[in-house]
């Protein structure tokens, strides 16, 4: 809905004037006080950055386009709790932060898989950081990689014990081989996560 009208604010840019704060504050009174017209502007506003922040941290536009919307929905359920002690661009940037730390979470290829969060919240800063931003999409894509490179047996061992989850004792009689044999698996796996992408480990 808010991506309909996004073109016609293609001027905006990632750093806010302080007359946009002051904008951004009156903007968000009148929101609370039940006025739609100002959320929507006020949402509109920050469309842009807020997008363009999560298409660099995330690989496929769709998914870029479906955790904006995401951040959108999230900022419209709770825009009561924000307390003005921060500029409002930085708390929807927050939003997007957990947005796209969520969609990491969901995707089974990363789950477990720890992402530094200097990584994230490079973009909440005035000067966005594209180097460290293009290193985490370059890093993630490495662990896709690497667990694709693992033979049946190992890549059996992740499935269970990270992406499902499964306790050792439990998810080795999933398997053709013993318990021991089994912890052997998954630790020469972590391993060489870990060492395949030290950057994520």
């Amino acid at each position: 809905m808010l991506k309909n009208v996004v073109n016609q604010n293609s001027e905006m840019t990632n750093k806010m004037p302080a007359k946009d704060e002051v904008l951004d504050k009156q903007l968000f009174e009148a929101a609370i006080d039940g006025c739609e017209k100002s959320r929507n502007h006020l949402f509109l506003r920050h469309y842009l950055p807020v997008h363009l922040y999560i298409k660099k941290a995330l690989v496929s536009d769709a998914d870029a386009d479906d955790v904006t919307q995401e951040t959108f929905l999230l900022a419209h359920r709770f825009l009561a709790s924000f307390q003005g002690n921060s500029k409002f661009s930085s708390w929807i940037i927050g939003i997007a932060v957990n947005a796209v730390r969520n969609h990491f979470n969901r995707n089974y290829k990363f789950k477990n898989v720890h992402v530094n969060d200097d990584y994230l919240l490079d973009s909440i800063c005035v000067h966005v950081n594209p180097e460290r931003l293009l290193s985490a999409k370059q890093a993630l894509k490495k662990v896709s990689a690497a667990v694709n490179s693992l033979d049946d047996i190992h890549r059996e061992a992740f499935h269970l014990g990270i992406v499902k989850g499964l306790p050792k004792k439990e998810a080795y009689k999933l398997t053709d081989t013993t318990y021991q044999a089994f912890r052997n698996r998954l630790h020469k796996v972590r391993k060489f996560i870990r060492e395949s992408v030290p950057e994520v480990a």
